[in-house]
């Protein structure tokens, strides 16, 4: 199959290419700037940073270590992650209003990019998190 881009005027700025093979639309990209891209990645750099202090208490524990007292702190754990799951979900989450006539909003789409470094995040953040409130909820329950 091959996959050539739509024909676009000089003169138009597009944001967004279609691929057409023999006639039939096969796909849909988004053309990004470079600047784009960077600041997409920088966003990913800046979550696998916010990452290692819930990476390292997790793997301590699982590990049977000994856990540092800053990584014991839910002060500081918890806001780590949320930050690198909430700063690598704005590049890829977008919810697009979908309107009928007279402005009306009738429905609202959730849109998902691919950007793969954002979502290796959002997905590491997202275990990492499930894995410590399970914990939590272990750790904490008595059947009555």
């Amino acid at each position: 199959m091959v996959q050539k881009p739509w024909p676009l005027p000089p003169q138009t700025s597009a944001s967004s290419a279609l691929l057409f093979d023999e006639g039939v639309l096969v796909g849909y990209f988004a053309i990004q700037s470079e600047t784009e891209r960077m600041k997409h990645n920088q966003f990913a750099i800046l979550g696998f940073v916010l990452l290692l202090p819930a990476t390292g208490l997790v793997t301590l524990g699982l590990l049977g270590q000994d856990v540092p007292r800053l990584l014991d702190s839910p002060f500081v754990v918890l806001p780590s992650l949320l930050g690198a799951l909430l700063l690598n979900l704005l590049p890829i989450v977008r919810f697009v209003p979908e309107r009928v006539e007279g402005g009306v909003i009738a429905a609202l789409s959730l849109r998902v990019a691919v950007k793969p470094l954002n979502l290796v995040v959002v997905g590491l953040s997202g275990l990492l998190l499930a894995v410590i409130c399970g914990y939590a909820f272990v750790e904490n329950f008595r059947p009555r």
